[in-house]
């Protein structure tokens, strides 16, 4: 009741000083144009102390009929609740210079081939914070990119294209006398990576943990928080400790940020295996997922298993989950909450911790025709990041994911220009999601045929 009574106090004092302004402001307007002004003001005054003692009454009605206080709202540790859509990235930015051969020319060793070189921004962490910029829109938050260029003309390119996307660049760090991070990839006639040259030196030095620290608690109170290989082991586990900390005042409870660990290459794939029980998502093609599998069992005497790249070339989800279930289960054991493994043009397959079901989500077949698979992994990423941070489910969110990476395989760039919301997606959404279906995990012989190769 006391609280009513402030309300319909706050409620005459606010409608009385509007009233006196609004006298104030007929009493100027009169003075500057005209007499009729003056009668105007006033009657408004008269007419808001009218509207004020009304709502004093309704007010007072309504306090009398409660007869007991109001129960506090209760704020769910929800991170939806916390600080919706709201994601961190932390990884690499670098300028993407991609060669295609034209149509009819050939690949050859030791000569140059006719074809079209382009030059995108680019960067596994930039891609996927790009990719969920757009998927939030110009009304959304976008993410905060957390990354490293150097203090020369491509530094500076890249950082007004991601400013363009309508992004805050505080978190990139610029490295004086350092080179900006370019990665070279010359593609095949199908749009597969025949050859690739990284020079990413800047974006593994330049992120270190006294830089991460200082963005400590937007990671900590991010809904969605991802990291690539990019980063150093060190790095990667300072992100990790970031997100463990408490988000903030407004939750009753501690709810700490989705991690989302992006693998990057084989390479760099195993740096965040000391961070492997902090991490809820990670998304592995088989070759990563290998790799990372291998560094535990090392660890306890056990003999890795082979890399042959012939192994990971499936015709099917169940050949997949056949070859792979080992790696995957090595990776859950230790604490990881969830894979997304990732098999190019056979989609992904959600394989989740505790015991629960692996599922098959299927690449999209119905579209353009495909112009190149860099960057589909990392809007696989960010689709799904964006949809765990909007509230969907982990298996819905995984098909937002694939629909986003359909749209990146049909561009020349890493990312799908404009803005697709999740609102756009949501035909495709449904359609993958009618194709969603359990996978056998249990060991069968599986052929493999045809190659297709990871999208992480």
């Amino acid at each position: 009741m006391q609280i009513l009574e402030k309300a319909a106090a706050s409620i005459g004092e606010g409608t009385s000083a509007r009233a006196k302004s609004s006298d104030a402001r007929g009493g100027r307007q009169t003075r500057r144009w005209s007499e009729p002004m003056d009668h105007g003001g006033a009657g408004f005054a008269q007419h808001e102390r009218r509207r004020a003692a009304a709502a004093r009454r309704r007010l007072a009605h309504l306090a009398g009929a409660v007869a007991e206080p109001a129960p506090t709202l209760r704020l769910e540790p929800c991170a939806a609740h916390l600080h919706p859509g709201t994601a961190v990235v932390v990884g690499g930015m670098v300028l993407d210079v991609t060669a295609s051969p034209a149509p009819g020319a050939s690949l050859r060793r030791g000569s140059s081939t006719p074809g079209v070189v382009r030059q995108n921004p680019g960067g596994v962490g930039r891609n996927i914070a790009e990719g969920i910029a757009r998927l939030v829109g110009p009304h959304g938050t976008p993410p905060l990119l957390i990354a490293a260029v150097g203090d020369d003309l491509a530094g500076r390119a890249l950082i007004d294209a991601w400013r363009a996307v309508g992004a805050d660049p505080r978190g990139v760090r610029v490295c004086a006398a350092a080179s900006t991070p370019v990665v070279t990839t010359v593609l095949d006639h199908d749009g597969e990576v025949a050859a690739s040259v990284a020079d990413t030196l800047t974006a593994e030095t330049g992120v270190d943990p006294s830089w991460i620290s200082s963005f400590a608690d937007s990671i900590g109170r991010a809904t969605v928080c991802v990291v690539d290989g990019n980063c150093t082991p060190e790095c990667i586990n300072h992100v990790v400790e970031c997100t463990q900390r408490v988000v903030g005042e407004w939750a009753n409870g501690e709810q700490k940020p989705i991690v989302w660990f992006e693998p990057v290459s084989v390479t760099k794939s195993v740096r965040a295996n000391a961070s492997l029980a902090k991490i809820d998502y990670a998304s592995p093609n088989a070759a990563e997922c290998r790799a990372m599998a291998n560094a535990p069992r090392r660890g306890r005497g056990s003999n890795p298993r082979p890399m042959d790249s012939a192994i990971f070339e499936f015709t099917s989800a169940e050949a997949a989950v056949a070859e792979m279930r080992d790696d995957v289960e090595v990776l859950l054991d230790a604490g990881v909450g969830a894979v997304v493994l990732t098999l190019g043009a056979l989609g992904c397959v959600l394989c989740r911790g505790g015991g629960g079901d692996w599922t098959h989500v299927p690449a999209l077949k119905d579209g353009p025709p495909l112009r190149s698979l860099v960057g589909a992994g990392d809007a696989l990423v960010a689709g799904a990041c964006a949809a765990l941070a909007a509230g969907r489910d982990d298996e819905t969110a995984v098909c937002v994911g694939v629909a986003l990476a359909r749209r990146a395989a049909e561009v020349d760039g890493a990312v799908p220009a404009g803005h697709h919301s999740l609102r756009s997606l949501e035909r495709d959404v449904a359609g993958t999601l009618a194709s969603v279906r359990t996978v056998n995990r249990r060991r069968g012989d599986a052929r493999r045929e045809s190659v297709t190769s990871g999208c992480g």
